[in-house]
């Protein structure tokens, strides 16, 4: 651990205007969706470790994998070869590792099965080059060949029974879930980076960290290992910073592992690849509010009240301020949804009528009309809205 004694300052008001450029920075490291600088990745690795070496012994490899639905698996594959490799003994005659094998594993459509062969192959062979250049000579007395053929030994195992052996791989890379350090992700390190140029000092036990949030992706650290992912190739946020896309996948990676979000909310594929396929059914039959309201937002509150039985709450007489609609919902608040007309004509004249929702506290479309402009419906005139 860095026994250096923390010294903080308290910055000046000229300093805090400053901040926001480093806030500013570090949304732009959680953000980069460049390929990793595994050199550089490396030597931030090392460098958390020796800051933590009371703690955690250095790693003898660091593996680098191409997503975090990889990052989880290595640990798993690791100690799976670790034990093979303690019991196999004499390989003498064994067909050596190729990687190309996999490709014969019979796995189907599903796209996460696929994910999960392509996450085996790849750490195979990253491990490989990882321990290449020494555990030939420190567990197989110097024999490459045997050390290729106790990978392609495991590899046939693996493949021998690959729907048992994917079981117990998954199940212990769910129990790897929590170990994660989210890289550059780790936003909250604009702080020190701040409070460094501001003036306190003692701070160089963050240095790891901040130099592998600036060139990789989220990490595991180990005893005898350590796993680093690759960052996004692909990223979409909302305003908030939270991850969101009604159009594609929020973020993907490079090995095609993606999600599916919308202003932060996760979201099954099929809302975002196929979203025709939303009914006012699905939509009502949805177990997860918020995903429900997402589903409805794609869907359009129009098509919803139009073919939905919503319940007639209040219809002002005049169309410009509209009808207020009511739809029941039993796990959630009701959908209120105001139906008006746009004071503003078409080119051809004609006057569009458009759905909003509304809180469910309205009681009158008068009053829903006028909370849509911020404002109270003793003030509201619509002759002077657009």
């Amino acid at each position: 651990m860095n026994n250096q004694e923390v010294k903080l300052v308290e910055p000046t008001a000229m300093q805090r205007e400053e901040f926001p450029k480093f806030r500013e920075k570090w949304m732009e490291i959680g953000t980069d969706t460049s390929p990793m600088n595994r050199e550089k990745a490396y030597e931030a690795v090392m460098e958390c470790y020796d800051c933590a070496r009371e703690e955690l012994q250095p790693p003898d490899f660091v593996i680098f994998v191409k997503s975090p639905f990889q990052l989880y698996y290595v640990k798993p594959i690791w100690n799976m070869l670790v034990d093979a490799f303690a019991e196999m003994g004499d390989t003498t005659g064994e067909e050596e590792y190729q990687s190309v094998l996999w490709s014969f594993v019979d796995i189907g459509e599903d796209k996460y099965d696929r994910l999960r062969l392509k996450a085996i192959a790849n750490i195979f062979d990253e491990i490989i080059e990882a321990t290449k250049d020494s555990v030939p000579d420190i567990d197989f007395g110097g024999d490459s060949h045997a050390y290729y053929r106790a990978f392609g030994i495991v590899q046939r195992r693996i493949m021998s029974d690959y729907e048992e052996a994917t079981k117990k791989l998954r199940r212990e890379a769910r129990g790897e879930l929590g170990s994660e350090i989210y890289g550059q992700n780790e936003t909250w390190l604009c702080f020190f980076e701040f409070m460094e140029w501001a003036g306190a000092t003692g701070l160089e036990g963050t240095y790891g960290l901040r130099n592998l949030a600036n060139n990789a992706g989220w990490w595991i650290p180990y005893d005898t290992i350590a796993v680093v992912s690759d960052r996004p190739c692909e990223l979409h946020i909302d305003d908030e910073g939270n991850l969101h896309s009604h159009d594609s996948p929020a973020i993907r990676f490079r090995d095609g592992w993606e999600y599916y979000a919308s202003h932060g909310v996760e979201l099954p594929a099929w809302v975002i690849e196929h979203p025709e396929r939303i009914s006012v059914e699905n939509i009502d039959n949805e177990d997860n509010v918020e995903i429900r309201r997402v589903m409805l937002e794609l869907y359009g509150l129009d098509k919803y009240l139009e073919v939905s039985d919503a319940i007639l709450v209040d219809k002002d007489d005049d169309p410009y301020i509209g009808t207020l609609w009511r739809k029941p919902q039993e796990d959630d608040e009701d959908i209120y949804m105001l139906e008006v007309r746009n004071s503003t004509p078409e080119a051809d004249d004609s006057h569009k009528t458009y759905v909003l929702r509304v809180p469910p506290t309205m009681e009158t479309a008068l009053q829903a009309n006028a909370w849509t402009f911020n404002i109270s419906p003793k003030d509201y005139k619509p002759e002077l809205q657009s």
